[in-house]
């Protein structure tokens, strides 16, 4: 397939290197098991715990003093390492970025994950149980969205991320691209003729930030402007992200229309299989 970049809307930044303390910190979050805690971590504990971490770090300000952790109890170790990845490593974006100018708020980002990523994501989610209740194959993670009630509260809790999305959330956070942790993925699937209606996300279920990953197929991203009418199509590639934030979350209506081809900067895509990975932040109702 002959890809079209979104080049007409985008601006560069350069990628910059991840130093040693960073580094560090990656390899101890990438080692630790039981991520599904993180969710769930009293930050009140872990403020006596960064005083461990201020201890285990004034001997050698690039690395964390070995020693002092393995004094450390296992739950705090957990505890520590989440505490060094949110709170410093969090940086300015360090991907390319596009922003599409005609739509404030909207960024997209290609390569956002590599292949190896990608293949492991599609296979992940291919071992769980689909839903059929809509007119595509859904998925729900954290919470359970009632999209006809269009509201989430305690009761559609149905359990913490799995591991791999929480590594995603967390990358999304820790690169800047929203203010809170996601708590809520919903994975759609989209076949070739399938597409989604054009909509706004739930305002008051879900915060300021929308982040959607896409996998497999490209298609075509439809951003509307309901005062104008203007449509900006955005081409949504394999292992990319697209951020909504400000008026494209609030203003601007998106859609993808139900074909089979899209056409993009004068090439036909041919469309296949695409599942799309949509992480969000709850904002709870009373139940």
């Amino acid at each position: 397939m002959n890809k079209k970049k979104n080049k007409l809307f985008c601006s560069t930044n350069s990628k910059e290197s991840i130093n040693q303390e960073e580094s560090t910190q990656l390899e101890l979050f990438s080692q630790t098991t039981e991520k599904n805690t993180y969710s769930v971590v009293n930050f009140g504990e872990i403020s006596k715990l960064k005083q461990k971490l201020q201890s285990a770090t004034e001997s050698n300000q690039t690395s964390l003093n070995q020693q002092t952790i393995q004094q450390i109890s296992g739950q705090e170790i957990q505890k520590l390492e989440i505490t060094s990845f949110f709170h410093d490593t969090r940086k300015e974006n360090s991907d390319t970025d596009c922003e599409v100018h005609k739509v404030t708020g909207l960024k997209y980002i290609p390569e956002f994950i590599d292949q190896s990523e990608h293949n492991y994501l599609i296979k992940q989610l291919d071992n769980q149980p689909w839903l059929s209740d809509l007119k595509r194959r859904v998925q729900h993670y954290g919470y359970k969205y009632n999209y006809k009630a269009r509201k989430i509260d305690t009761s559609m809790h149905i359990g913490a991320l799995p591991d791999w999305a929480l590594d995603l959330a967390y990358k999304l956070y820790n690169n800047n691209f929203i203010d809170s942790i996601p708590d809520q993925v919903i994975i759609n699937e989209y076949l070739p003729g399938q597409g989604i209606s054009s909509h706004i996300d739930c305002v008051p279920c879900f915060s300021n930030t929308i982040i959607s990953l896409s996998l497999g197929s490209a298609c075509i991203m439809d951003f509307t402007n309901p005062s104008t009418d203007e449509k900006i199509p955005v081409l949504l590639e394999p292992k990319s992200i697209v951020i909504l934030k400000e008026d494209a979350r609030y203003k601007w209506n998106h859609s993808i229309a139900a074909r089979k081809t899209d056409k993009f900067q004068g090439t036909v895509i041919k469309r296949e299989r695409r599942i799309s990975l949509t992480f969000r932040k709850v904002i709870l109702a009373s139940s």
